[in-house]
């Protein structure tokens, strides 16, 4: 479908979209797809919540008619992803190439926290000038101008993500890895747990950490060097 680009923002029918964002809002949350109609008023919105969960929000503005149908749902990554790929079909028809390179970036996320929802921790982050996201046992990263990505594989699975100041950390279920802010791998150290690490905090070149070694329930507190990553 033909539509008509002014101010950045794509116009089709009696419905505007807006680019999509890889930066949360005030709300924490990752706008995806964001259409609003002004005959009758109304919005629609589509993205990740603060939680890393898929959401689809509805806004009714015209009158008060049709304000209980105001609200907003869960919804699965696959139906996201079919959101999306539609999303994607109309910005390639229109000519907003950067918009497709969102789009395709988005979809291969969608992809890997579907083939791999057996992992609870799976989540994404907007770092320095990168899209990340944990999926199953990987990390993938993708600069915000460029669909180029980075992968990079995790011990048994991606834990969480912990960023501070120039560098980007990340917990797998073996150890933890450390990134700068090109997502280069500064070190990684993944033979100091079996079932998970949690970040503890940094104090001076030392980065405190526990560990569980001996599951369940058996959590060991560990130090590293942070330049290194070795145990101190």
């Amino acid at each position: 479908m033909d539509g008509k680009v002014i101010g950045g923002e794509l116009f089709v029918d009696r419905w505007v979209y807006h680019k999509p964002s890889l930066i949360p809002n005030k709300n924490g949350n990752i706008v995806m797809i964001s259409k609003c109609s002004f005959g009758p008023l109304e919005v629609y919105e589509w993205g990740i919540d603060d939680d890393g969960k898929p959401y689809e929000m509805y806004k009714w503005c015209e009158n008060y008619l049709y304000e209980d149908e105001n609200g907003t749902k869960a919804i699965t990554f696959e139906e996201l992803s079919r959101k999306i790929d539609k999303a994607r079909q109309l910005a390639a028809n229109n000519g907003l190439s950067d918009w497709v390179g969102i789009y395709e970036l988005l979809l291969v996320m969608c992809k890997e926290f579907t083939e791999n929802a057996w992992n609870p921790f799976n989540t994404c982050i907007t770092w320095r000038d990168f899209f990340c996201f944990g999926a199953g046992d990987k990390i993938i990263a993708a600069r915000l101008e460029t669909p180029e990505q980075k992968r990079y594989a995790v011990e048994s699975y991606f834990g969480h993500f912990y960023p501070c100041d120039n560098i980007l950390f990340a917990a797998s279920a073996a150890g933890m890895l450390a990134f700068n802010e090109k997502m280069e791998l500064i070190w990684r150290n993944e033979n100091l747990a079996v079932d998970g690490v949690v970040f503890g905090g940094i104090s001076g070149n030392v980065l405190d950490i526990s560990c569980e070694t001996d599951p369940p329930g058996g959590w060991v507190d560990k130090r590293l060097d942070i330049r290194s990553g070795k145990e101190l």
